[in-house]
């Protein structure tokens, strides 16, 4: 994985420190672990959408997005959580009804039995991409946008529900690499304190003792499986893994990863 934006994976150790070779870069704000929100149902919004109102809840918009791409279905629809211009002629060209007096006339809308008619069935759990696996530029463009942040807050914060985490993985070498050869472990901690919990903004309140998490580790990376449950651990860490998803060429009925070809792979949690 690359250790942050500005890694070319050109070296290999990655510069440690920010553009002006002083100010320390954050150890976790990777663009290559992707964390999202999971496709699920969500209930119709209390009042009517439009262009102009729509409680700036981008992640909402970007579900409503796919479970209509996947309803209607319509290519011209695409899940960027945004309602500019072209979405919205999309919209009235698909039916969508208009704002009742005294909106202005013709401004389109999503209105509860509108959006309860697209988000249903199959539809209201669809991804914004139509492959079974997002590529890079899907996490990129159709997923929320990352940034590297500071060194003492956490990178990114999602709401408590379920949620899923992309790992775009990258070989440095110049040999293509067999992609059944290629593992990821995700290592996740749970504060399992109820007073005085871990705050993201508050890097002194993070959990930095030591986790005898070895063995758990190793049984994860040197199983057989392609996936297999979270593996507990002391103290409330918890490591999963899954053989990655992978987007390499294939060749004679094989994966590979090449240096120019990232690949991923994801877990639930």
């Amino acid at each position: 994985m690359r250790a942050h934006d500005d890694d070319l994976r050109y070296r290999a150790r990655a510069i440690e420190t920010q553009r002006d070779l002083v100010t320390p870069r954050s150890w976790h704000g990777s663009p290559d672990v992707r964390p999202r929100r999971a496709a699920e149902s969500l209930a119709a919004p209390a009042a009517r959408w439009n262009r102009t109102f729509f409680n700036n809840d981008n992640e909402g918009l970007r579900r409503f997005q796919c479970a209509l791409r996947k309803k209607r279905p319509d290519n011209r629809v695409r899940a960027t959580g945004q309602w500019d211009l072209y979405f919205n002629e999309v919209l009235r060209d698909l039916g969508a009804p208009m704002m009742p007096p005294p909106a202005a006339a013709n401004m389109v809308c999503i209105d509860s039995a509108f959006w309860t008619a697209n988000m249903s069935g199959a539809a209201a759990t669809a991804e914004a991409w139509d492959t079974p696996a997002p590529n890079e530029a899907d996490l990129y463009e159709l997923t929320a946008t990352l940034t590297e942040g500071e060194l003492t807050h956490a990178s990114a914060s999602l709401p408590r529900r379920k949620a899923k985490v992309d790992i775009v993985v990258h070989h440095r070498g110049l040999d293509q690499v067999d992609g059944a050869n290629v593992r990821v472990t995700l290592l996740k901690w749970i504060d399992p304190r109820k007073k005085n919990a871990a705050q993201w903004n508050d890097h002194t309140t993070w959990f930095s003792g030591n986790v005898n998490w070895t063995t758990a580790v190793n049984q994860v990376l040197n199983s057989g499986m392609a996936r297999r449950p979270p593996c507990p651990t002391p103290a409330g860490p918890s490591c999963s893994a899954r053989r990655t998803n992978r987007t390499a060429s294939r060749s004679r009925g094989r994966r590979w990863m090449r240096r120019t070809r990232p690949s991923r792979a994801s877990t639930s949690t």
